[in-house]
C-alpha cells in the first residue's frame, strides 16, 4: 500500500489505522504529484490512498503520467460540491475528512474485494472527465448492470423507469440498461441535469420533452413515448415547462 497525502496528521492517522488492518505493509508515502508518480512506478503498490489536493497540484494529474496502473484506489477528500458529485456519478467510493475509522475500513474492504481492474479504469476515466466538465450535460454516469459496467453520457439518457427491484435506463439510441440501483438514487444523482420525476416509477430527461397533455396526464417525449404524470407532480411539471418556454 502507498499513501499520497500532504497532511502529516492524516498520514499518521492512516498508518495507525492500517496497523490494525490484516495487511498493513506500506511501501511508501509522498506529498506531491511528482513524488507520487515516482513512488507508484517504483514500488508498484496494490492499493493507493489519494488525497485530492496536494502541494503542487491535484492527484488526478498522477493518473495521466504514471506507467504502472495495476492498483486499487481509495480517495480521501475535503472537496465539496461538483467534485463529490463527480465521484458519485462515476460510482467511485471516497472518504471525507475528518476520517471516520469505520468508513475507512469499509472503503478499504470494498476496494480490496474488487476483482476487475478494468472496471476501476473505466470509473477513473469517467471521474477525470467529470471533474473537468463539472455539472455540464457532457458529464458521464457509470452504470453497473448484472454483468457489465457502462459509462454513459448523461445527455444520452432519455428516461428511467422503475421495474420491480430494478431501474431501466432508456437511451437515445434505443438501447436499454437494467441496474439494481433504485430510481430514488438516480433522482438524487441526476437532479442537476434536467431530469424530473413525473411519477413514482418514472424519471424523465426534459431535454427530450415535446408536449404535455394535462387532460390525459402524460408527458410526450420527442421519441413519441408517453410518460404518466402523477397528480402530486403536476405542479412541478407545469413550472418546469414554463421555465423551458
Amino acid at each position: 500500500m502507498a499513501i499520497v497525502e500532504d497532511n502529516p496528521n492524516i498520514v499518521s492517522l492512516i498508518k495507525t489505522l492500517l496497523k490494525e488492518y490484516q495487511d498493513p505493509e506500506i511501501v511508501g508515502h509522498s506529498d506531491t504529484v511528482q513524488d507520487a508518480i515516482n513512488l507508484i512506478d517504483r514500488e508498484k503498490p496494490d492499493v493507493v490512498f489519494f488525497d485530492i489536493e496536494l502541494k503542487d497540484g491535484l492527484s488526478f494529474e498522477i493518473f495521466n503520467k504514471i506507467k504502472f496502473k495495476d492498483f486499487k484506489c481509495v480517495f480521501i477528500t475535503s472537496f465539496e460540491d461538483y467534485a463529490l458529485k463527480a465521484f458519485r456519478l462515476s460510482a467511485i467510493d471516497y472518504i471525507t475528512k475528518p476520517i471516520d475509522p469505520d468508513l475507512f475500513y469499509e472503503a478499504l474492504n470494498k476496494v480490496k474485494k474488487q476483482i476487475k481492474l478494468e472496471e476501476q479504469e473505466e470509473k477513473l476515466d469517467a471521474l477525470l472527465f467529470n471533474v473537468n466538465k463539472g455539472a455540464s450535460k457532457d458529464a458521464r454516469i457509470v452504470i453497473n448492470s448484472s454483468n457489465n459496467i457502462h459509462a454513459i453520457t448523461i445527455s444520452d439518457i432519455v428516461r428511467l423507469e422503475s421495474e420491480g427491484g430494478y431501474t431501466e435506463l432508456i437511451l437515445s439510441s434505443g438501447k436499454t440498461i437494467f441496474t439494481s440501483k433504485s430510481l430514488s438514487e438516480y433522482v438524487d444523482l441526476l437532479k442537476d441535469h434536467s431530469f424530473l420525476r413525473t411519477h413514482q416509477s418514472h424519471l424523465v430527461n426534459f431535454d427530450y420533452f415535446d408536449n404535455y397533455s394535462k387532460k390525459r396526464g402524460v408527458v410526450v417525449l420527442s421519441n413519441d413515448e408517453q410518460i404518466p404524470v402523477s397528480s402530486r407532480n403536476q405542479e412541478k411539471i407545469l413550472k418546469l415547462i414554463k421555465d423551458l418556454s
